[in-house]
């Protein structure tokens, strides 16, 4: 659910600060098992930290408001994630014919 989120953000160009907690026991089970740099899919596509990322241990209320804060204060750092989230989804074919599209080898 989390990665059609995203995706519903970024189509949205909505601004966003993505918080993971977990049980401690389970965040380390996840930690040996999981292997990736980033847990949200936009920042996955672009292989950056686009969208900020506060995942279990750093997910603390007052890192969670200096995260949004931010985005709220700063017009200049909505309108940076804002063009990040483009990005993300042109590299999935929003910004042209989709990738699903019959008609996609005309187009090329």
């Amino acid at each position: 659910a989390s990665g059609t989120v995203a995706l519903e953000l970024a189509m949205a160009e909505v601004p966003a600060v993505i918080v993971y907690k977990m049980n401690p026991i389970t965040g380390w089970v996840a930690r040996k098992l999981v292997k990736v740099k980033y847990a949200n899919l936009v920042n996955i596509l672009l292989d950056e930290e686009a969208v900020p990322e506060l995942l279990l241990e750093d997910c603390r209320p007052l890192r969670i408001a200096e995260m949004l804060a931010k985005l709220l204060d700063d017009p200049r750092a909505a309108l940076v994630q804002r063009a990040k989230l483009k990005d993300a989804l042109a590299r999935l074919g929003r910004a042209g014919v989709p990738p699903s599209c019959p008609c996609r080898r005309r187009h090329q």
